[in-house]
């Protein structure tokens, strides 16, 4: 003969069943606050003097001489001017 067996009796619940998380958002390439001036500048230089060691020394053409031991100083100026007035103007956006 077949026993019958209640059904075990089905707990309340608690808490509702947890939910799938929402999706994270879309992907963003981060802001930029426009083109780096100085970064640019630091980089031109770089070029102009690759170019002219290039024309002088591996072509073999007769560049003017530059007093090197003079011009420094100006770039550095003229390096960190670009920055300071950058700084600046990005202050009062």
């Amino acid at each position: 003969m077949l026993a019958m067996t209640e059904p075990a009796p089905t707990p309340p619940p608690s808490s509702p069943p947890p939910t799938s998380p929402s999706p994270p958002p879309p992907w963003q390439p981060p802001r930029q606050r426009g083109t780096n001036v100085a970064s640019i500048l630091v980089g031109l230089v770089f070029l102009g003097i690759g170019i002219w060691y290039f024309l002088d020394t591996t072509l073999g053409l007769t560049m003017p001489d530059i007093e090197w031991d003079n011009i420094w100083p100006i770039i550095l100026i003229v390096i960190g001017g670009v920055i300071v007035v950058r700084a600046a103007t990005d202050r009062n956006r």
